[in-house]
């Protein structure tokens, strides 16, 4: 298992962008399958008996740590053309221009379809930082 990043690594892979996009994604961790027969590992007791879930749950012995290395594992090619980060469920895409942002971001929505992953719409914003202003630009309304 990958170790989990430390945020002030990521945070320097940033220097010298103007244009970056922040995707948080929907249901992080219940999209990581409990290995079959391996269900019992993960068994709760509820009022109406016990439950296995097919799916990680949060709380669980090294949920963060298999969710980042799914995450790493799954966008390698992404992360190292030093464009895109990823911690647990936020990815975060980065540029110097515009053109490449898109560019970059368009091969990550594209990955994250062939993967059935799914992002909260309210979440996907694209900033410019230019000396002394900030501007968002909203991609997806809120549908919720």
């Amino acid at each position: 298992m990958a170790p989990i990043p430390l945020i002030p690594e990521l945070v320097d892979k940033l220097l010298g962008t103007r244009f970056f996009t922040k995707l948080d994604v929907r249901w992080g961790y219940n999209n990581i399958c409990i290995q079959e027969g391996n269900e019992w590992k993960a068994t709760f007791k509820t009022p109406l008996g016990l439950f296995e879930p097919t799916v990680m749950t949060f709380g669980l012995c090294n949920t963060l740590a298999t969710f980042q290395t799914f995450m790493d594992t799954q966008f390698v090619d992404l992360t190292t053309t030093g464009h895109v980060v990823i911690y647990l469920d936020d990815i975060l895409i980065f540029a110097t221009t515009l053109d490449k942002l898109v560019f970059y971001m368009h091969k990550v929505l594209k990955h994250l379809q062939e993967l059935n992953l799914f992002l909260h719409p309210t979440s996907v914003a694209t900033t410019w930082l230019a000396a002394s202003q900030l501007t968002k630009l909203w991609f997806f309304p809120d549908t919720a």
